[in-house]
């Protein structure tokens, strides 16, 4: 969020905190929404204080205890992270964005059983409106886990339930690469070109393809587009040094 977006916001809330006439729950959710703010310009402390006071107003706000867990995640508290991820499911089994959030949290933290649970968890809750999302992350878990099979399925609902899905067709591409399947590869980067203009990212995900395939033409085409197009680009680095992996 800019800067003037973001003061704004924190007036409005101020704002809404001075009237008397806000209910616990609603001065809880200010709070908590003030506090996730500044979770993502990573003021850390101010996150908490803001989080806390939500708390103060109303211990059993579930998103405020959502909050706090990824703030504890981000600063590395493993322990109180878990607390807190705990305590918001308590509260709110069936919350999605809560759901999410933890099962990636545990993901990250080689619980990939435990984590892909939890992803799955969201797909119960018919107002979600990211169910895809928490699909490919279950796919990305799956495939730390080493479950290649099941990580095939996650991404493939994921591109069902939201067709026009670039991530989900990114995946599948990347998915096809790491298993050897060009066909597959080849078939969603084609859809990938055809939905998107080239980026960075695109390119170079074409000519890692195209290495893999060993079609030397075509893999220089997209490297001379990406030259032109994008000749500070972390993925121009990526082709000078040679790493396609």
């Amino acid at each position: 969020m800019k800067l003037r977006a973001f003061v704004m916001m924190a007036i409005l809330i101020s704002t809404s905190l001075a009237s008397a006439a806000e209910g616990e729950e609603d001065r809880a959710s200010l709070r908590t929404q003030l506090g996730a703010e500044y979770l993502k310009r990573g003021q850390y402390a101010v996150a908490i204080d803001e989080v806390n006071k939500a708390l103060a107003v109303n211990s059993s706000y579930a998103p405020a205890h959502n909050v706090m867990a990824l703030i504890h995640a981000e600063l590395g508290e493993d322990e109180a992270a878990r607390q807190s991820f705990t305590r918001a499911v308590q509260l709110s089994p069936n919350d999605a964005d809560i759901n999410h959030n933890y099962g990636w949290y545990l993901c990250q933290k080689g619980q990939f059983p435990e984590g892909i649970q939890f992803l799955l968890a969201t797909q119960k809750n018919a107002l979600y409106s990211t169910p895809d999302k928490s699909l490919l992350a279950a796919g990305q878990c799956a495939l730390k886990s080493g479950d290649e099979a099941a990580a095939k399925t996650y991404f493939e609902r994921a591109l069902r339930i939201r067709p026009d899905s670039l991530a989900a067709r990114a995946k599948l591409v990347e998915f096809g690469m790491r298993n050897k399947d060009t066909g597959l590869a080849k078939r969603y980067y084609l859809e990938l070109q055809r939905l998107t203009p080239s980026t960075a990212e695109l390119l170079w995900l074409g000519i890692q393809l195209e290495h893999q395939i060993g079609n030397k033409e075509s893999e220089n085409k997209l490297a001379e587009q990406l030259r032109k197009k994008f000749p500070d680009s972390q993925e121009m680095v990526r082709l000078l040094s040679g790493s396609y992996d």
